[in-house]
């Protein structure tokens, strides 16, 4: 995928002359080859273009992949199928990662045909294989820089992971933030993936771990998530752990219905019925 075309394109939409976006990086002649992407060019000048340009890196990229965003279709397919229970649609899905990865040899495609893989199992009442989840834990443990498809991995196969696994692969996540804090998205995904874990430790009744793990959430809702879905949730989980610990029962579930139904408005029936399930799973403890 060449890099001059999108450039140009931002360049044009941003109403920028070519004379100032390439001044003393590139010449007439260059400049041209360069949009129509004939040549590349240094990272150096590279990121010289995106701060003319006003842009980030992380906005440059959507911009150069927004047609091709394969995680984003694959995600968006795997929960459709799960929701749907359509395992043919899983099973579909599975085979075209494999051709994926038998074709380009990019790891995460075979991570990702691993997690339907799994993901069927559950759905027919089949026994996990442990050996693929293995190769999943083993990359997460062994990786030493984590990044944004890092954390996706890890919170779209949290369920196939002992409490004592999240913990630690869940520190190396968090010690990543401190690099990759300012990025909307990594601060966005740690958040879901640990509303994820929370459920895992809700429906364990591990109501320490909970405690420690929701009040990550409360800290990371303090550098600025403003999602609506993220605070609704963080007051969900808030209100099962005061149902858990037996306080303000009542109270407890007026509230959580109120924000389960909130869900309905947002568009977002599956989640719906997912905090439902969880809910109720509460309730029957007591």
């Amino acid at each position: 995928m060449k890099v001059g075309p999108v450039i140009k394109e931002l360049r044009r939409n941003k109403k920028l002359t070519a004379i100032y976006l390439y001044k003393d990086i590139l010449s007439r002649t260059a400049s041209v080859r360069f949009e129509k992407g004939l040549s590349d060019t240094s990272t150096e000048k590279f990121f010289i273009m995106l701060e003319r340009l006003n842009i980030t890196l992380e906005e440059f990229h959507f911009s150069l992949r927004k047609n091709e965003n394969t995680d984003f279709h694959f995600f968006e397919q795997l929960k459709n199928s799960f929701y749907n229970q359509d395992h043919q649609g899983l099973y579909e899905l599975k085979q075209q990662l494999n051709i994926n990865y038998q074709k380009t040899k990019n790891i995460k495609f075979y991570h990702y045909y691993i997690i339907v893989g799994n993901i069927l199992n559950e759905l027919t009442k089949q026994p996990n294989d442990e050996n693929q989840i293995k190769i999943i834990r083993d990359y997460l443990i062994d990786c030493e820089s984590w990044g944004y498809y890092e954390l996706v991995l890890f919170s779209n196969t949290i369920n196939f992971y002992s409490e004592e696994i999240i913990d630690v692969v869940f520190k190396r996540a968090k010690n990543q933030f401190i690099t990759y804090g300012k990025i909307r998205r990594y601060k966005n995904e740690l958040a879901f993936l640990i509303m994820n874990i929370l459920e895992i430790l809700i429906r364990g009744n591990n109501l320490n771990s909970a405690r420690l793990y929701y009040k990550e959430l409360i800290d990371l809702q303090s550098s600025n998530i403003d999602i609506m879905y993220i605070t609704i949730m963080i007051k969900y989980f808030g209100e099962l752990i005061k149902l858990m610990e037996n306080k303000h029962k009542q109270c407890c579930y007026n509230s959580i219905e109120k924000m389960i139904d909130i869900f309905d408005y947002l568009d977002l029936h599956g989640k719906k019925n997912q905090c439902l399930l969880l809910y109720k799973y509460v309730k029957e403890q007591k």
